[in-house]
């Protein structure tokens, strides 16, 4: 029989041990849990992540009270809903940053915030013999929350969200592990990003040209305009429509270029060859131009699902499955043997915690997972 959900924080041992990468999986799914139920507390405790890897001495001279007051003024990132860029048809560009919010809506994170920070923080924490005093814990984390915004770059290193604009070749929007975001461009198309990907638009974007450069997975609703074709380049390949609804994916380790059209028709190809693709159809284009394509209405709504959240592995070997969960969970995962690497998973999950994911991975494949701070290693029973 299920146990009784439990409001209350993790005490400062379980804390203490999540932050550490030494829970017990069923412990550390039952903090994931109640994480889960407050964007807030996710925030939060990605705050106390960063901090917990900080030198004690790196604080010990900080105006702790000073912090706290700057935290609260500060709004509070809600790492659960997608981030919303919108790229204005002015002079320079100016940018939205992610996570705007109402006055209304900040001010119940803000407290929200306060309130976990301060029930959560323990008397003292121990890690690694290391002992943080409520003063230091506290004002690390409120460094962290008012200094950085939790969104990471692809490199998983702590990075501002808002959209850069140094130099032509900059990737202008990025999406973090486990994120997306709706960005709004100049002409009013829109483009969801998925996660672990980058969106560049092309000089003069809206300018009589519309050409943007893609790294990853992003879904493209893009506005009419006959006189100037929507061009979308990953790679060698190049995505033409002129008002379509449509997805595309091209991660680094992809070997192919995959388009599905949900609505409009869609032109893939490269110098070598160019293919037609039109509503309900998904294709595929390799670095050669070699195409093929299927028409399968119910795979084109698969191929877009990860925008509810839904992370699909479907008949990969383990080792393919570990690119997917360090893309969706920032997880370093590992596999301890090449035959268990091998073995082939069909599975799916919706806005599922990390530990809940490997937990599940683990029991289909007759395996075992254990936990090392954000690394995961498989191991065969």
């Amino acid at each position: 029989m299920q146990q009784p959900y439990s409001e209350d924080p993790p005490n400062d041992a379980a804390l203490a041990r999540y932050l550490s990468g030494e829970s017990a999986l069923d412990e550390r799914l039952d903090i994931e849990r109640w994480m889960g139920r407050d964007p807030t507390r996710r925030t939060m405790i990605a705050y106390m992540s960063q901090a917990w890897e900080e030198p004690k001495h790196a604080v010990d001279t900080w105006d702790t009270e000073a912090l706290l007051d700057r935290l609260v003024a500060r709004r509070d990132t809600e790492l659960a809903a997608p981030v919303t860029w919108t790229v204005h048809p002015s002079a320079g560009h100016s940018e939205t940053a992610p996570g705007e919010q109402s006055p209304r809506a900040t001010e119940r994170s803000v407290t929200s915030a306060s309130k976990i920070l301060h029930t959560i923080t323990p008397r003292t924490m121990h890690r690694s013999g290391r002992t943080w005093a409520p003063a230091a814990f506290v004002a690390m984390v409120a460094a962290f929350a008012i200094g950085v915004n939790i969104y990471k770059d692809t490199t998983g290193r702590s990075a501002p969200a808002a959209a850069t604009t140094t130099g032509q070749d900059s990737w202008k929007f990025a999406t973090a592990a486990g994120q997306r975001a709706v960005v709004t461009l100049v002409d009013g198309t829109t483009v969801t990003l998925g996660v672990s990907s980058r969106l560049a638009p092309a000089p003069g974007y809206g300018l009589g040209t519309r050409e943007v450069v893609l790294e990853g997975e992003a879904y493209f609703d893009v506005v009419n305009d006959a006189s100037a074709p929507f061009i979308v380049r990953t790679g060698s390949t190049v995505t033409r429509v002129l008002g379509t609804t449509f997805n595309v994916r091209k991660y680094p380790q992809d070997t192919t270029v995959q388009v599905a059209v949900a609505a409009g028709k869609v032109a893939i190809g490269n110098h070598n060859a160019t293919t037609l693709l039109n509503v309900g159809d998904v294709g595929q284009v390799d670095a050669q131009g070699k195409s093929v394509v299927v028409h399968d209405p119910k795979l084109v709504d698969a191929e877009m699902q990860w925008r509810d959240g839904w992370l699909t592995i479907d008949n990969l070997t383990l080792r393919q499955a570990a690119v997917e969960l360090s893309r969706w969970y920032d997880l370093d995962v590992r596999i301890a043997s090449s035959a268990l690497a091998d073995r082939h998973i069909t599975i799916s999950f919706r806005n599922e915690l990390p530990a809940a994911v490997v937990r599940s991975i683990a029991q289909v494949l007759n395996a075992r997972a254990e936990w090392s701070g954000r690394q995961v290693t498989f191991f065969e029973r």
